[in-house]
């Protein structure tokens, strides 16, 4: 069983409204950015048709590889095979 305050932390962090802020060392890696993200849009329209939550996705996604150090399309390449990019997925082994 998960202790109470790591069931806190991980109920707040899927319920949490707004994704990250974003923030650019240059305007070179801010265009960066949008190209990935105009391009990653397109990719997962069929998955995500929503505009708004396929951005917020793809913001919380950049943000979090990015923060972890990993690649962005490793990142994607997971969530991908993992869930199929669906934000409730659970497990049919219990992982």
């Amino acid at each position: 069983p998960l202790a109470d305050s790591v069931r806190t932390a991980l109920s707040s962090a899927v319920t949490g409204s707004a994704p990250p802020e974003l923030r650019f060392a240059s305007t070179e890696a801010r265009m960066d950015y949008l190209r990935w993200l105009t391009a990653s849009s397109e990719r997962l329209r069929s998955r995500k048709p929503e505009l708004a939550t396929r951005l917020e996705f793809l913001q919380t996604v950049w943000y979090e590889a990015k923060r972890a150090g990993l690649e962005v399309s490793l990142v994607m390449g997971l969530v991908q095979v993992e869930s199929a990019f669906r934000k409730f997925a659970i497990s049919s082994v219990g992982a």
